[in-house]
């Protein structure tokens, strides 16, 4: 009989609209041998809700934590299509509260949800507790975006392609010390290892689902930003960002606009910011006229 991990490894590859992150090849690249996965199934034996979940340790103590380099997580379902809103929800109930059974003693719980999740009331049912990420979310093809950033930002971005070329690439060379310097900024420690990274990205790169932009000056060919892009089938997502103290400050306005560019001629639906509760960083996404999205964050502590 096939564990519950190669059960989700077979249920993932026939399953087209799953997020990135939650796929089997994703999580093996950022917390390797550190992952399980509860499964829900109907009585006929299918899965038609899956949990992925990240363990560590917290306090020298079990815990599931949110992995490195993943913004979102969750239950993920496959139910039938056409499905009556409370047939629906009835049904993500009792898919949440077979899942949640599935979870293993540990002493801490946290996921931040994907946007597309926003039913968690089984989870409250059971102890855990529910706070709100907002993040910026772009609906791609269906309007002149450019027209509807703010006009500062439409004024950056034409001072920074006066001075940069922006260059595409499905390579993470040079990225992960670019990203250094947002941190270092913020005096902010890196949140994940150049190893961490290298190895996501090796992953990404073969599984075709990563872009890297860069603006490069034009005087000196000298590299001063960059952006990491991943994608699905129908949503990109702003993975991280970097640049130079001196660069100029329109030069990632720029290479987040040349990316929204080539993500609607290549189909993809929705360009998600991935959010921060920073106030500047909020302000700068902002001027991009995306709509305003509520994340869930789940946590709960056992004592």
């Amino acid at each position: 009989m096939k564990t519950k991990l190669e059960q989700y490894r077979s249920w993932a590859s026939g399953c087209p609209h799953l997020p990135v992150f939650f796929q089997p090849w994703w999580l093996d690249a950022v917390c390797p041998h550190a992952w399980d996965v509860g499964l829900a199934k109907n009585e006929g034996g299918k899965i038609i809700g899956v949990l992925p979940y990240f363990l560590t340790r917290k306090w020298s103590l079990s815990a599931i934590e949110m992995p490195p380099l993943t913004p979102y997580l969750g239950p993920w379902y496959d139910f039938p299509d056409n499905l009556k809103l409370t047939n629906r929800y009835a049904l993500e109930h009792s898919t949440q509260e077979a899942l949640i059974k599935q979870l293993p003693t540990c002493v801490f719980f946290r996921q931040r949800w994907h946007p597309q999740l926003v039913n968690a009331l089984p989870f409250r049912w059971n102890g855990f507790r529910l706070e709100i990420k907002y993040t910026y979310c772009l609906n791609l093809g269906e309007r002149d975006l450019y027209a509807d950033f703010a006009s500062a930002l439409r004024n950056n971005i034409n001072n920074a392609a006066k001075k940069y070329q922006v260059e595409r690439s499905t390579s993470g060379a040079g990225f992960y010390a670019m990203n250094g310097h947002a941190f270092a900024a913020q005096n902010m420690k890196m949140p994940y290892t150049e190893a961490q990274f290298q190895r996501l990205s090796d992953q990404a790169h073969q599984h075709q689902v990563q872009d890297f932009y860069w603006a490069i000056e034009k005087d000196t060919t000298k590299k001063v930003a960059a952006i990491h892009i991943v994608k699905d089938q129908r949503y990109a997502y702003l993975l991280a960002t970097g640049r130079t103290h001196d660069a100029h400050s329109g030069a990632v306005a720029l290479l987040i606009w040349r990316a929204l560019q080539d993500l609607t001629a290549e189909g993809i639906q929705v360009f998600d910011f991935e959010g921060s509760s920073l106030r500047g960083v909020e302000g700068f996404f902002r001027q991009f006229g995306g709509e305003l999205k509520m994340g869930l964050v789940l946590r709960k502590t056992w004592f």
